[in-house]
């Protein structure tokens, strides 16, 4: 009787080894293949993602267009009605004025039809439009007036000082300032023309690259000031107190809110003549700096659409005569 070949005594372990073996070769080719797609999706993701935040400004973007479109049509709107009453101030009861506080989500109403928001991605807006001429123009430190010979304001450094008095910030950040702001413009000394060494400052943050102008005492003269191209005076019907009394020499606090006062929509200042009855009827002070109607306007705005939020601040000049109404700058913070 032929007898039967046992297999060797380590075939059985080797056979479970080598299943094993495929085992986990193809658990690696698995989650090497899981590693990979998962990598192509997660790069897909951050595509799509890229695009749609890339829209999202976009629409911001429009956003913002028509925000400042609008406020143009309003302030030359405003021109136009004034020039038709022979009306020559600028007050608070204009329809300008009027500060969207509360988050507006905007609708077909407020878009010509158009439906830019949905419920899952909404269009909003706040903001408002101020009197950029309520504040202390920076630029009125140097005299242009007879350029190329360009010298510092002695008048425009002392009302400036007063200001700083008034803030409790040390007056000598006057001289620093009007000092370097010199150095912006090429001006003529002598039978020589320096050249500009400064970049001219243009926002109100530039005042950061100064001595002195440190976070504490930006706090205190951001709302304050701005920097308005060429020579403006203030309009009564939106300024502080505190400019009030730095502009006009002599005037104290208590006139000076008194002046205020009269300007918060109970009683608009519709006349320079007007101006000194408001203080009491006083002729004791030279209110040159002062007026009544504005050039200048700040528009402050905060813009979000689905994931993107944006905050926008631009200056509009509206020009006396045309009524055309121009952006000088915008910025978004």
């Amino acid at each position: 009787m032929p007898m039967r070949r046992r297999p060797p005594p380590n075939s059985a372990h080797a056979g479970r080894s080598r299943r094993g073996s495929a085992i986990i070769s193809v658990l690696v080719v698995l989650a090497l293949c899981t590693l990979v797609v998962s990598g192509l999706f997660s790069r897909e993701f951050v595509t799509l993602r890229s695009v749609e935040n890339r829209a999202s400004l976009s629409q911001i973007r429009w956003m913002e267009r028509a925000v400042l479109d609008w406020v143009r049509v309003a302030l030359r709107f405003d021109a136009m009605n004034d020039a038709r009453q022979q009306k020559i101030s600028d007050e608070c009861t204009e329809p300008w004025t009027v500060l969207v506080e509360r988050e507006t989500q905007l609708d077909e109403t407020t878009t010509g039809g158009i439906a830019l928001s949905t419920p899952e991605r909404p269009a909003i807006i706040s903001g408002q439009v101020r009197d950029a001429q309520a504040r202390f123009n920076l630029n009125n430190l140097i005299d242009v007036s007879r350029e190329p010979v360009i010298a510092i304001s002695a008048r425009q450094v002392e009302a400036f000082k007063r200001l700083l008095n008034q803030l409790q910030l040390a007056e000598g950040l006057a001289d620093t300032l009007s000092a370097q702001m010199l150095l912006t413009r090429p001006r003529k000394q002598g039978e020589a023309m320096l050249a500009a060494t400064r970049p001219r400052m243009i926002f109100v943050e530039d005042l950061q690259s100064l001595p002195g102008f440190t976070p504490e005492v930006m706090r205190k003269l951001e709302r304050f000031v701005i920097f308005l191209p060429g020579f403006t005076t203030v309009n009564v019907n939106f300024a502080e107190p505190e400019v009030l009394s730095a502009v006009v020499s002599g005037l104290g606090m208590a006139d000076a809110r008194r002046l205020s006062q009269a300007s918060q929509c109970r009683q608009p200042i519709n006349s320079t003549a007007k101006i000194g009855e408001a203080i009491g009827g006083s002729t004791q002070y030279d209110l040159s700096l002062l007026d009544v109607k504005s050039d200048y306007f700040l528009v402050e705005g905060n813009v979000r659409y689905d994931r993107m939020e944006v905050k926008t601040e631009a200056l509009l000049r509206r020009e006396r005569g045309s009524n055309q109404v121009v952006v000088e700058w915008q910025q978004r913070k």
